[in-house]
């Protein structure tokens, strides 16, 4: 007799739809149940799914389901004034809630009680208050990974088409996602930015479960810079720990085998949570230590230090690359 475990079963990925009945009506909504053959749980609203209490964040990122929802309102959020860019005030779009990776530093694991992912169905909705806002910095993927997506809901390529005939809208894309083939043959808009965040593969293959590893992302950027895309690079957020400066000129190593770093924007950052969303994250992953971090008020984040270390680094790569 076969020995038995205790390995448990999951469901694969997306096994089950829960949709409102408001969303089952648009195109995006009727175009993914069929490519997923599944039927449609009804539900009267998202949260009745989403916001339920009793749930495990960690166990259902095993196998997360898709709540289909229709967004009413909030189409766009103003950012932190800090957060500028070339002079023109900073939003984010909520075009999905959750992220397909597992990224056990990310602030939704101490946001959210669900890791269902919510896909907002009228995308077309968002783009008369994305006109009002303008001139603008708009991102689309600022507390989710659209092109992780891509394949099922193109969104990505949805709102490049809409960014390429308003100029006076900035708007960035940001991803972990290898998966720039889904929008490789869209031609590139100036005004459309992709930034791939790249982090060490330590850090990748510790706190970054089912993302692409360094190696693919750094693909897909060159990728995308070849074809004449604008890229961005973001090292963010920095994890210092022990000899992670090592690590980092490892990662620094592999970029510059394909990428001029002179040839892309860079942008660097440091891990920074509210004190709230990072007790919320201590709980869940109760063997994580973050011994580099300092708790300045309502915010655990890096000391500044660390983030002027990676600073120099990549100034210094770049520096040499000009001689």
């Amino acid at each position: 007799m076969k020995e038995r475990t205790n390995v448990p079963i999951w469901n694969d990925t997306f096994s089950h739809i829960y949709a409102e009945e408001a969303a089952l009506s648009y195109p995006i909504a009727d175009k993914l149940i069929k490519r997923l053959n599944a039927k449609p749980v009804h539900i009267k609203h998202y949260k009745d799914v989403f916001n339920r209490s009793g749930q495990d964040f960690r166990l259902q990122k095993n196998s997360p389901k898709l709540i289909l929802a229709k967004r009413h309102n909030k189409f766009l959020y103003e950012g932190a004034p800090i957060y500028e860019h070339y002079n023109n005030k900073f939003y984010y779009a909520t075009l999905m809630m959750n992220c397909l990776y597992n990224c056990r530093y990310c602030y939704l694991q101490g946001l959210y009680q669900s890791a269902n992912i919510v896909v907002f169905v009228n995308p077309e909705d968002y783009l008369p208050v994305f006109k009002q806002a303008a001139p603008a910095y708009i991102s689309i993927s600022y507390d989710t990974d659209i092109m992780a997506l891509e394949h099922l809901f193109g969104y990505a390529a949805f709102f490049i088409d809409f960014a390429r005939h308003n100029p006076s809208i900035t708007m960035e894309i940001r991803t972990k996602s290898a998966g720039f083939n889904a929008i490789s043959d869209i031609m590139p808009a100036s005004n459309i930015i992709l930034s791939w965040t790249l982090s060490p593969q330590k850090i990748i293959d510790v706190y970054e479960l089912s993302a692409p590893s360094l190696i693919s992302r750094i693909k897909a950027a060159k990728s995308a810079l070849d074809k004449g895309w604008r890229v961005r690079i973001c090292f963010d957020p920095i994890l210092p720990f022990e000899a992670w400066e090592e690590d980092a000129e490892q990662m620094l190593d592999l970029v510059q085998q394909s990428i001029d770093l002179k040839a892309v924007d860079i942008s660097i950052g440091g891990f920074r949570m509210s004190v709230a969303h990072f007790k919320s994250l201590k709980r869940m992953h109760p063997a994580i230590s973050y011994p580099f971090l300092i708790n300045d008020g309502s915010i655990v984040k890096c000391k500044e230090e660390e983030i002027e270390k990676m600073r120099i680094m990549v100034e210094d790569r770049c520096s040499k690359n000009q001689q």
